[in-house]
């Protein structure tokens, strides 16, 4: 029995000490530099706010839109006429219709009158040149009036659209003062001053400035038909033509006066009065 309790007394005293020196090990394993290392260098998970602040817009004023003044009507629907009538783009036929009125204006001309001889000449054609020698959109006679374009660079400015009608607003104006009267000055123009007539046209001017006329008053769309139509305005007479064409840039200040704003910006139909009433889409 003495021997069994010594054997029973021994490992007890064995599993004690092994049971302290685990516990040595594991005290030691936790404060190991290397475990240490791996708990410092764990990931950290950090909580993140993904709202982002909310982007500071600028506020834009709104756009006012102003109501075009009468003027620029009168000579948007002059401009469309042009436009329809002789196939100019929008672009050019505006541009020629502001320097048939700065023309008129520094000459006490009908801005009109320049656009419907402008018409007669030469269709709109800044280019055009006729075998006789006139050029450009007035049909100038640039051999005869050299000096006149030498202010606008010379002979070649013929072809520049401002100062072709500078030059031939000039000369019609000084034909009007000289002869007292737009049709003897369309004969002058024409070049049948020393001929018994001028073979229709000032006839065929005076018809052009009665539509135009009508496209002015806000309506050109019916000038676009009388034209296609070649006739005249319905209430054309070539005396009264003559006369109130005559009457220079006040004639067409009036005319700014009377149209209507709400006249000039019609949509392409019209009635023509041989349809009685029919509107036509164009």
């Amino acid at each position: 029995m003495t021997s069994l309790s010594r054997i029973v007394s021994s490992n007890s005293i064995l599993v004690a000490l092994t049971a302290a020196v685990l516990s040595i090990v594991g005290l030691v394993a936790l404060w190991h530099p290397h475990f240490q290392e791996n708990e410092m260098t764990s990931p950290v998970v950090v909580a993140v706010d993904e709202q982002q602040p909310e982007a500071t817009v600028e506020k834009v004023p709104p756009v006012v839109e102003l109501a075009p003044e009468p003027l620029d009507l009168v000579q948007s629907s002059i401009a469309n006429y042009i436009n329809r009538s002789y196939r100019i783009p929008m672009k050019e036929a505006r541009a020629v219709t502001e320097m048939a009125v700065r023309a008129g204006e520094a000459r006490d001309l009908d801005p009109l009158l320049i656009l419907a001889v402008i018409g007669t000449e030469s269709s709109f054609n800044p280019n055009a040149r006729s075998h006789a020698g006139a050029e450009g959109l007035m049909q100038v006679m640039t051999q005869v009036h050299k000096e006149k374009f030498e202010k606008f660079g010379g002979h070649s400015a013929a072809f520049d659209p401002e100062a072709n009608i500078e030059v031939g607003a000039d000369i019609l104006a000084t034909l009007i003062r000289r002869t007292g009267s737009v049709r003897r000055a369309l004969k002058f123009y024409s070049g049948a001053a020393n001929l018994p007539n001028d073979r229709g046209y000032g006839t065929t001017v005076l018809q052009e400035w009665s539509r135009f006329v009508v496209a002015a008053q806000g309506d050109s769309n019916r000038a676009v038909m009388l034209s296609r139509g070649k006739r005249p305005a319905p209430n054309y007479s070539l005396t009264h033509a003559g006369s109130v064409s005559g009457e220079g840039y006040a004639r067409w200040v009036s005319l700014t006066e009377e149209t209507k704003p709400e006249t000039s910006l019609l949509p392409a139909t019209l009635a023509d009065d041989t349809d009685k009433g029919q509107v036509t889409t164009l």
